[in-house]
């Protein structure tokens, strides 16, 4: 993580990306000189003030003084592209700078997610009003990036466990998310509970980072290296006894290991109204539909699952004297 002191430090700030997150997230906390673009349409435009130029804008810069901020969902693109032109200024990713001065505006934004599971979940919540105030979320990874509960800590008031063993997250969920309750452990079954595991840091990949030893091979055989550690192991019945909280939502993504997350939560003692899972074992998909729960839609990346029963719509019976008065026997 990179202080934003550090940032201001420099004599040149210069944001590479003038889309969605720049327009809608920057705070304002630090000075920016300019906005390099490669739509070449933005050439010679402004926002807020701040004039936007093609990239070749960077070539007049020097590099022991000048500062960018790749402030886009292309970052690592946008890093290609930095050394493809021999760019030697310094680079940094927005979400590396704390405080961020990208935060996105949660009231412009209807979904933090990957998916955006968060918002599918949400309308599910007000339709048929089952309020979530209290989560779990399991591998919940950056603080707001990408992640499936920030919108409902940040526009709805709601607080809950952050489960995370990539330490490098810590004083990022302080600033941001300092109403949660942060364990950086890993999640298992009941039969690992309070032991450890090794743990896989995926190089230059942290949210991929894994248990599974499978996942980590597989990212080796493809030349991506892994560092291993061990990590502390809670099973997810324990982290809710201790919280002491009626639980409304749970979201895992945990890189492959999520059945072994879930194959001993107690159901029944814990009413859990919704699950946010990243799909891709069916282990977890049919242990879920025999546990109670009804699969009430599937994203590109997640499965959701509700509480049996609670998604019904109510219609209106249309009540006919015979079937020859049904529009679905008329034939003209």
């Amino acid at each position: 993580m990179i202080p934003i002191s550090e940032v201001m430090s420099y004599k040149r700030i210069i944001v590479w990306g003038a889309g969605r997150a720049f327009q809608e997230g920057f705070n304002h906390s630090i000075s920016v000189d300019y906005i390099v673009d490669s739509n070449e349409l933005l050439n010679g435009t402004k926002i807020d003030g701040i004039n936007i130029y093609t990239p070749n804008k960077l070539y007049d810069e020097d590099e022991e003084s000048s500062i960018i901020i790749i402030c886009s969902i292309y970052n690592y693109d946008i890093m290609k592209s930095c050394i493809k032109m021999g760019i030697r200024i310094r680079v940094i990713f927005s979400d590396d700078i704390f405080p961020c001065p990208f935060l996105l505006n949660s009231f412009k934004f209807n979904s933090y997610s990957l998916c955006s599971s968060d918002a599918i979940i949400q309308s599910l919540s007000e339709r048929y009003c089952v309020p979530i105030n209290h989560y779990v979320d399991v591998g919940s990874n950056h603080p707001y990036l990408g992640n499936a509960t920030f919108a409902f800590y940040e526009k709805y008031g709601a607080n809950g466990v952050l489960i995370e063993p990539n330490q490098q997250y810590t004083k990022m969920y302080k600033i941001y998310r300092p109403k949660d309750l942060v364990l950086s452990v890993g999640v298992g079954s009941d039969d690992e509970d309070n032991n450890t595991l090794e743990y896989y840091e995926i190089e230059g990949f942290e949210a991929r980072n894994t248990f599974s030893k499978i996942v980590a091979e597989s990212y080796k055989s493809r030349g991506i290296n892994y560092k291993k550690t061990l990590r502390q192991i809670k099973c997810l019945n324990s982290i809710l006894e201790e919280y002491g909280q009626t639980i409304d939502y749970i979201s895992v993504d945990v890189e492959s290991y999520e059945y072994m997350v879930l194959k001993d939560f107690n159901y029944r003692k814990f009413d859990v109204k919704f699950f946010n899972i990243e799909k891709g074992d069916d282990r977890v998909k049919s242990l879920l539909l025999h546990r109670g729960y009804d699969l009430a839609c599937e994203t590109i990346g997640d499965w959701i699952f509700v509480k049996s029963g609670m998604i019904r719509e109510i219609l209106p019976m249309i009540e006919t004297e015979d079937d020859s008065n049904c529009l679905c026997n008329h034939n003209g």
